[in-house]
């Protein structure tokens, strides 16, 4: 290792790229939060996008701690709202999306028959009119009938266009639902990236041409009592199978869960370097399980690729296009 870089860093050299990777950060996530909901996030930004310089004329250690306990009030103030902006929107787009064309299929059948029906009780009070019936009661008869048919004219022209446009907006709402179900990339069972996800990270992680490589792992379950394990069965141990997959992994590590019992990583370093690991990989996974079905034996099944190998974007980019048109 060359000399230079044994020595640490000098103290002022350290400090300013500390408090650069601080401010930094600090506006990026601002930038984020106007662009998760510029309802509420706009006013996020506005109030720190001044904080470089209040640190550049107050660099001191208080300065940087009360930003910092501030900042982290309003983050948590800031997700609270979006919470509430998002949280109940979604589901009950959701809902209207699932319910709001059978609904307005249903007003619309129902406001069919009910013109049908009064356009006949009109006819049938004219054919009474037309009867031998004295003049009074025949104009009477004749002033109902007219004064019927205008209440089903009525009805086409103004109800007919209002339940139209509801199916309209019922139609928006599926739209927006489906999108939202394709911008979502978590699994939830395993907290990694889902499929589509892991797809986005792999492809970003291929464009920057960094050192990286791809592991692929396939899982193969049985119960202690004999039966092959079922999607149910995996998905009854994700959470523990989750955390023995995460640990021999670093944060710049992508995991991502290709379907039940298959997941993914993009390892942030050398082929050679994650050769090494397999073996230590394979041991951390494998094992007994416990789930409310039994004991689960599990064995894992650990492949090396490198990142751009076109066998290894089949098979996690084919996963990611299952997963989607499973959502959608």
């Amino acid at each position: 290792m060359p000399e230079d870089l044994k020595k640490p860093p000098e103290d002022g050299e350290l400090l300013h790229a500390a408090v650069h990777c601080y401010l930094s950060t600090i506006l990026a996530i601002a930038d984020c939060m106007v662009e998760l909901c510029p309802d509420v996030g706009v006013a996020f930004k506005n109030r720190w996008r001044r904080l470089p310089q209040r640190i550049a004329f107050d660099l001191s250690a208080k300065a940087l701690e009360v930003s910092r306990r501030t900042f982290e009030m309003d983050i948590h103030t800031f997700g609270e709202l979006v919470g509430q902006y998002y949280t109940k929107g979604v589901p009950l787009m959701e809902m209207i999306a699932s319910n709001g064309m059978q609904v307005a299929d249903t007003v619309l059948e129902r406001t069919a028959r009910h013109i049908v029906l009064l356009e006949t009780l009109a006819e049938s009070i004219e054919t009474a009119a037309d009867l031998d019936a004295p003049q009074e009661i025949r104009g009477t008869l004749e002033h109902q009938s007219s004064g019927i048919r205008n209440c089903a004219r009525q009805a086409e022209e103004e109800l007919l266009p209002l339940v139209t446009r509801f199916r309209s907006l019922v139609k928006e709402c599926e739209q927006i639902v489906s999108l939202a179900k394709g911008a979502i990339v978590v699994d939830p069972e395993s907290g990694f990236l889902n499929a589509n996800g892991f797809r986005q990270e792999h492809e970003l992680r291929t464009r920057e041409a960094t050192p990286s490589c791809l592991l692929l792992i396939d899982c193969s379950a049985r119960l202690q009592a004999g039966p092959s394990c079922s999607d149910t069965h995996f998905s009854e141990i994700a959470e523990a199978l989750s955390k023995r997959i995460a640990e021999p992994f670093r944060p710049n590590d992508s995991i991502g869960r290709l379907a039940p019992n298959r997941f993914a990583i993009v390892f942030d370093g050398e082929i050679e370097q994650a050769r090494g690991r397999l073996d230590q990989i394979k041991r951390s996974i494998s094992g007994k399980y416990s789930s409310p079905s039994g004991r689960i034996i599990l064995e894992a099944e650990v492949r090396l690729f490198e990142s751009r190998d076109p066998q290894a974007i089949q098979e996690t980019h084919g996963r990611a296009v299952q997963s989607l048109a499973s959502v959608v």
